[in-house]
């Protein structure tokens, strides 16, 4: 089962929260050492739809992950992408860099984030 969030095209909150957790389940102190690179709406085939690489927080304790907000340029992307479609649903995965490395992490669990767009009233 996935954890879903909606929004119109025209509306840049509420932000997401996400957990980055290590293997043994505690959450990932993501306040030092990290950067979030991107976070990337997904299609049913795979494809990267749209990244977005700016209001993404990191933290210590949970959510240690939080989309603060889509941007402008995120929004007129998805409603631009979507043409006519009244409703599409990505996967959203966040992607966080260890700064000592330059080693990727992609958040992964058995519950998916989707996110829901609707088209904008015109």
């Amino acid at each position: 089962m996935a954890i879903y969030h909606s929004w119109f095209t025209d509306q840049e909150l509420p932000g997401i929260p996400i957990e980055l957790l290590d293997t043994d389940g505690t959450v990932v102190d993501l306040s030092s050492g990290w950067t979030a690179t991107a976070a990337r709406l997904i299609n049913d085939s795979n494809a990267i739809v749209y990244s977005q690489t700016d209001n993404i927080t990191l933290a210590a304790t949970s959510p240690n992950i939080t989309i603060n907000r889509w941007s402008a340029a995120t929004l007129t992307a998805v409603a631009t992408a979507m043409g006519t479609t009244k409703q599409v649903t990505y996967e959203l995965r966040v992607y966080v860099r260890r700064t000592s490395d330059s080693a990727d992490e992609v958040p992964m669990s058995s519950t998916p984030v989707r996110v829901e767009f609707k088209l904008a009233a015109a």
